[in-house]
């Protein structure tokens, strides 16, 4: 479980807590609930019923961010020791004037456009783990989406992006 998850489900169950908590005291333990009283209810404590469908619409978006069926999430700091394995390569997503400001050393250069059958150059590294990158991390998603329907099997998403990777203080590279 990612760690900004944690963080949301922790919220979520402590407003769910104190919800059920008022709840239960506002209608005196009583089993006949009827509406008019749920309704006044729900009228008297707006912001309650607002914090709770905030956060846990931020808890189901936080597990879900990212997440391709078939893809792994690494973290730049796991990415080293992934490269180290064997055979990888870095595939950076950016258009090319993103990745002439600023790329991660040794990247591979594949625009989301360019992710086709019909691209030799990157289909000749089907038997490779590719590490998709971006930006942010969300063209990365899509990318790994791409390279799945393409056949590549060993996919893994830099979460984060290039943002998460200069936040660690590592090496980019840039054009100029």
């Amino acid at each position: 479980m990612k760690k900004e998850s944690a963080y949301y489900l922790a919220i979520f169950v402590a407003v769910l807590c104190v919800w059920c908590c008022i709840l239960r005291n506002y209608f005196d333990y009583s089993p006949n609930i009827k509406l008019s009283m749920f309704l006044e209810f729900v009228n008297a404590n707006l912001w309650l019923f607002v914090i709770l469908a905030v956060v846990f619409n931020l808890l189901i978006w936080s597990l879900f961010q990212g997440v391709v069926q078939g893809a792994n999430m690494v973290s730049a700091l796991e990415m080293p020791a992934l490269q180290r394995k064997g055979k990888s390569i870095i595939l950076d997503t950016n258009k090319a004037d993103e990745f002439a400001r600023s790329h991660i050393p040794n990247a591979v250069n594949f625009a989301l456009e360019d992710i086709n059958a019909e691209n030799k150059a990157l289909l000749k590294h089907k038997d490779k783990t590719v590490i998709v990158t971006c930006q942010t991390g969300a063209r990365s998603a899509k990318a790994a989406k791409a390279l799945m329907a393409l056949g590549f099997t060993n996919i893994n998403i830099l979460r984060g992006g290039l943002v998460a990777w200069s936040k660690e203080n590592l090496p980019l590279k840039s054009a100029a």
